[in-house]
């Protein structure tokens, strides 16, 4: 079911890759399902900063939902989450996510 695929995706529970491919059999647009909260990034980024995921990884998981238009972001704080996702999901634009930025965004998020 496309909620559950989606809560995998924002609580990164399996690759992105797979993810993704689970989410291709539903329609691109759509209306907002789920609320992507500064908790779930934050969480995100602890676990890289806790070494449980690369660089790139992060980078692939704001790419998957940055481009998303069945995920809104938490009322209030869309403007700093579309921040993160954006310059995330564009290390080449932006510069790779390294434990100084992750302390950064952690810290920008609370």
């Amino acid at each position: 079911m496309r909620i559950n695929i989606l809560k995998d995706l924002i609580e990164f529970k399996e690759p992105i890759p797979s993810l993704k491919k689970k989410l291709s059999s539903y329609p691109w647009d759509s209306v907002e399902i789920l609320i992507v909260s500064r908790s779930d990034v934050t969480r995100i980024v602890e676990r890289y900063l806790n070494g449980k995921l690369q660089e790139s990884e992060v980078a692939g998981w704001a790419d998957a939902i940055e481009v998303r238009d069945d995920l809104g972001y938490e009322i209030g704080h869309e403007e700093i989450l579309k921040k993160f996702f954006i310059e995330t999901a564009n290390p080449d634009l932006f510069g790779s996510l390294n434990t100084d930025k992750a302390k950064t965004w952690i810290d920008l998020l609370k």
